[in-house]
C-alpha cells in the first residue's frame, strides 16, 4: 500500500518514514528485552508476584502487537 499522499513523495516526508520506522522497531526490540527479563522473575518469584509479572507481560504483549502493526503499516507506506 504505497501512500499516494504527497508529503510522503518528498524528501522530508521520506525522511520522517525512516525515524519513524527505525523508532518503532527500536521500541519492539526493547519491549522483547523487558519481556525476556519479566518472564525470568516470574520463573523465580513467589504466587503473588508471578500474577503481577504474568498481566504485565500480557499488557507488553498486547503493546507490541499494536506497536508491531503500525510498524508494518508504516512498512508498507514506504514501499
Amino acid at each position: 500500500m504505497k501512500s499516494t499522499d504527497p508529503i510522503f513523495q518528498t524528501a522530508a516526508g521520506k525522511d520522517l518514514l525512516n525515524v519513524l520506522h527505525d523508532n518503532f522497531w527500536d521500541v519492539l526490540s526493547q519491549i522483547s528485552a523487558i519481556n525476556t527479563a519479566l518472564e525470568n522473575a516470574a520463573a523465580a518469584a513467589d504466587a503473588q508476584t508471578k500474577e503481577v509479572i504474568e498481566t504485565k507481560l500480557a499488557e507488553l504483549r498486547q503493546a507490541k502487537e499494536t506497536i508491531g502493526s503500525v510498524s508494518e503499516l508504516i512498512d508498507d507506506i514506504m514501499i
